[in-house]
């Protein structure tokens, strides 16, 4: 149990729609330090007709959020997914969660400098999470996978695609990884059965 292996399997076989894979599967590491997680996640990232596709796979022992509608501040009530992926060129990204229960949290944030002062009701956008804004593949345009893991009681474990610098947490798009840069791995880049 536990074995990213195992989640690697689930990651690539255990989805309907094929994707050109473009990263992935890779381990999400704890976080803030770079530590690796008690409950491991695997996810990757690639393209289906146009649309970016982001899959993940975890273990979770207490598998839950109470988050009871869209929108919500998901990663304060308990397990939740997130993506966060940056247009080339550009200081504004978007950052989107989802929870076990699938429930969507969608946001638009300005720059990762002061996202902090815009507040939260202003970021929240709809941006038709089957997570699609129009990226297409190609250079320039950086992501980030993060999840916050909750136990039974207390904080999450928290982890991430990408190493912590510079003290902005998982909203810091110069750590996170451009396509194109991760390595793909050869063999995952379609689950036609």
């Amino acid at each position: 149990m536990n074995e990213v292996s195992l989640l690697e399997q689930k990651l690539i076989k255990g989805f309907a729609v094929d994707i050109n894979v473009s990263a992935g599967p890779f381990q999400l590491i704890g976080y803030p330090h770079g530590v690796e997680p008690v409950e491991k996640c695997v996810a990757l990232l690639g393209f289906s007709d146009g649309d970016v596709v982001v899959r993940a796979a975890a273990y979770d022992t207490y598998l839950r959020n109470r988050t009871v509608a869209d929108n919500e501040k998901t990663w304060t009530l308990g397990d939740v997914m997130e993506f966060f992926v940056q247009p080339a060129g550009r200081d504004d990204y978007f950052e989107f969660h989802l929870t076990p229960e699938k429930k969507r949290l969608q946001l638009h944030l300005q720059d990762y400098r002061t996202h902090g002062l815009q507040p939260f009701e202003e970021k929240v956008c709809d941006a038709g999470l089957r997570v699609w804004v129009g990226l297409k593949p190609g250079q320039g345009v950086r992501f980030a996978v993060c999840r916050y893991n909750y136990g039974e009681v207390g904080g999450a474990e928290m982890s991430s695609s990408f190493h912590a610098r510079r003290g902005f947490g998982f909203h810091n798009p110069p750590a996170w990884t451009e396509i194109g840069q991760w390595p793909v791995v050869v063999g995952h880049g379609s689950d036609k059965k």
